[in-house]
């Protein structure tokens, strides 16, 4: 069985629900273009350990909500194990900038460059070559969670 048709079919069921990312403003353009296919977060097991073929929910404060696939396992490890690369990929200059940058997303949780941080990438499902996305609660000024 495919992993399309595996999710059609227990989604029909309602026995399935997302996991999901949250995406600051201003995301939400580079993931649908595909200029953005990596995400760096701090690491935590039960939320950020994904799969290949995985497919998560993206949450963009920009309003919308766009199912994304799972293209490599989730990498976990140290903050000062990140690459130039992965940094830049993710739209930093550099690692200090990226560290930087998703310490800024955590104001009220200590880091360090010996903490784990969440290496993971991703593309937007689609259909038919058409980008799959909903409006969230964000469009109408609430919080998600």
């Amino acid at each position: 069985m495919t992993m399309m048709m595996s999710f059609a079919k227990t989604a029909r069921k309602g026995r399935w629900k997302m996991r999901r990312l949250k995406f600051a403003k201003g995301l939400l353009r580079p993931v649908i273009s595909g200029d953005k296919k990596i995400t760096l977060r701090r690491y935590k097991a039960e939320a950020h350990d994904f799969n290949v073929g995985d497919v998560i929910l993206g949450i963009f404060e920009d309003g919308l909500s766009i199912p994304l696939l799972v293209t490599k396992d989730t990498v976990a490890k140290r903050f000062s194990e990140l690459t130039e690369d992965e940094a830049i990929e993710d739209g930093f200059s550099d690692s200090q900038s990226a560290f930087e940058g998703v310490r800024k997303h955590y104001p009220h949780t200590a880091m360090f460059w010996f903490d784990y941080m969440a290496v993971i990438r991703f593309e937007v499902l689609k259909v038919e070559g058409i980008p799959v996305i909903s409006y969230n609660s964000y469009d109408e000024g609430e919080k998600v969670r």
